[in-house]
């Protein structure tokens, strides 16, 4: 197979091939406004999402949240996030990792306070009856509200970017 000059192949792919380029789409509006490719669900995964999400300056990943069944893995690809956990925030580097567990309650985003973009892998769980927790946005509209989720106690900070 050849490529072109996005990197792109040439040639006809086969359904369980794809690129980043290809799939990746603007998601969001405001602080939550990134590009997000969904690369295990275009490419046949059913089981767990395996999405690349780019987080531009002054943005974040989502609302701070945390899962009831479902685990969640991220991978630092580039730049340098800062991680909100429970109200804390602590800075990450490329090739740092973070695993969030399921029904902890951790609740927790991925804030862009930098001048360039950060680029995340993130590697999740899908389960129909996974609930979500929104502790500092109750508000947040979510399909299934885990609405007994473990009290946890939070930080001072307010999980939106400084910038």
């Amino acid at each position: 197979m050849t490529q072109n000059t996005t990197g792109v192949s040439d040639t006809k792919r086969l359904p369980y091939v794809g690129s980043i380029i290809e799939l990746e789409t603007e998601m969001g509006e405001g602080v939550e406004r990134h590009r997000f490719a969904g690369l295990g669900s275009n490419l046949g995964l059913t089981k767990f999402g395996v999405n690349h999400e780019t987080i531009f300056p002054g943005g974040r990943s989502s609302k701070p949240h945390a899962h009831s069944e479902e685990e969640e893995f991220v991978l630092v690809l580039e730049g340098q996030p800062s991680l909100w956990v429970d109200g804390e925030v602590l800075e990450l580097a490329e090739g740092e990792a973070v695993a969030f567990p399921a029904g902890t309650g951790i609740a927790h985003t991925f804030i862009n306070n930098s001048r360039a973009p950060i680029k995340l892998l993130i590697i999740g769980e899908r389960y129909a009856s996974d609930q979500v927790n929104y502790p500092i946005d109750q508000d947040a509209l979510h399909p299934r509200p885990w609405k007994n989720a473990p009290a946890r106690s939070l930080g001072p900070h307010n999980g939106r970017p400084d910038v």
